[in-house]
């Protein structure tokens, strides 16, 4: 579900499109694979980018200048989010624009603008809002009210309804308690934080108090070097802020997460490739193709065993394939795709890992949650996909293979693999 496809960028090219622009020294890009992007963080090294690498392919990253956060194709839960504010949230380097690419959630709007007061954030919910069918939305409201002077039971009453606005849209809420002001009242900040706290947890709406890292407790206002001017925080408590929001949108989540696919609600019944009656290194439920050398592994970090499929400089000049086929049903059913992928590679051999619905005998089109990286890689991803109509099985595919007519080594381990019917389990 691409929510913008701005195709490959490279360091030399401008994009414009609505939401993604270019200003200054780092960009926003979306990346085919997680190589991709990785490479691009190495070539950029004083991007904020490094250090936060690419977990799924399909990801927009965005950062610094004048974008407007980070958007990802597939993200993790099928959750799509909008952040809706003031500058807090208007600066693409916002808590929660990093907070939801942390977390996993498909910024589809930051729709943050400097200035404002709560009741011309609330006005633009219906144009800024509604329109992207967000699943979350953050609410970052209060800091220009309480510098105007605005009534407390005025902007909480906003915020409220805010807060309704997005439940009425099928959404979730979470909202940020504001930040410190060194140029507002300390003693109206902390009357209205207090009020805010009490009336968010009286009406059973989710908040964080993501700014407690920048406070002075001796003043209430920015400790010492914690924001740039007197309203904005400086990106060392932003980011802080940011996990704090990271935090608390998790229990927001409509699934957890299902990194050890050890329950019984998957379609998978060796998720965790832990049998292989008939030894042949290849689990059951699974078959092996090509020259590669196949066996069961226990990778460090993965829950329960991994398929590996090792190919030489010699057999790997031709396709190896691991996959299963697993029988599902339903017209139009959200389907989550999930699993845990180790490679490793001295050249140029390439993985991808792929999932397709079926209908008979006929593929209905190949996704591909990895495709074609060729260099090393480890990552836990998830993938949402929908089954088309008369679906009767999924196939889910382990490729390893040449690269521009090398012939390099190659170790594919993949595990942790499960696919949930979402709609079946009442999930969406």
């Amino acid at each position: 579900m691409p929510l913008l496809n701005v195709g490959q960028i490279s360091d030399e090219t401008v994009v414009t499109t609505e939401g993604i622009r270019h200003s200054g020294g780092d960009w926003c890009g979306y990346f085919n694979n997680i190589q991709e992007a990785n490479d691009w963080a190495d070539r950029n090294p004083n991007s904020l980018f490094n250090g936060l690498r690419a977990t799924i392919s399909g990801t927009l990253v965005c950062y610094g200048g004048a974008g407007v956060g980070w958007v990802a194709e597939n993200a993790p839960y099928g959750e799509i989010g909008v952040v809706l504010g003031d500058s807090i949230t208007a600066n693409n380097m916002s808590a929660s624009t990093y907070a939801f690419f942390k977390s996993g959630v498909a910024l589809a709007k930051n729709a943050g603008v400097a200035g404002e007061t709560s009741s011309q954030i609330l006005a633009r919910f219906d144009t800024d809002v509604a329109p992207h069918n967000p699943t979350i939305v953050h609410i970052q409201a209060g800091t220009n009210d309480i510098e105007d002077g605005i009534a407390d039971a005025t902007v909480i009453s906003n915020i409220l309804e805010m807060a309704a606005k997005i439940r009425s849209i099928g959404a979730r809420p979470i909202v940020s308690i504001p930040p410190p002001q060194n140029g507002a009242p300390l003693s109206a900040q902390s009357r209205f934080n207090e009020l805010l706290v009490a009336t968010l947890s009286a009406n059973g709406i989710p908040f964080a108090l993501s700014w407690l890292d920048a406070i002075d407790p001796l003043t209430g206002g920015f400790k010492s070097g914690a924001a740039t001017d007197n309203q904005h925080p400086a990106w060392d408590y932003v980011k802080l802020a940011g996990d704090r929001i990271s935090a608390a949108i998790g229990s927001l989540h409509r699934w957890p997460t299902p990194l050890m696919n050890q329950a019984g609600n998957g379609i998978i019944a060796n998720p965790l490739m832990l049998n292989d009656t008939n030894a042949d290194g290849v689990p059951d439920g699974w078959i092996g193709s090509g020259a590669s050398t196949r066996s069961i592994s226990t990778p460090s970090g993965f829950f329960g065993k991994a398929i590996k499929q090792f190919a030489s400089a010699v057999d790997i000049s031709s396709l190896n394939l691991v996959y299963g086929d697993f029988n599902i049903s339903g017209d139009g059913h959200k389907v989550l795709f999930t699993a845990h992928a180790k490679f490793t590679t001295d050249g140029t051999a390439k993985a991808s890992i792929y999932i397709e619905p079926y209908i008979g005998a006929a593929g209905q089109g190949r996704v591909y949650p990895i495709q074609n990286i060729s260099g090393g890689f480890e990552t836990q991803f998830h993938r949402l996909i929908t089954l088309p109509v008369g679906t009767t099985k999924i196939r889910v595919a382990l490729e390893m293979g040449k690269q521009s007519g090398a012939t390099q080594t190659g170790t594919l381990e993949v595990g942790e693999i499960q696919i949930y019917n979402l709609t079946a389990l009442g999930l969406t």
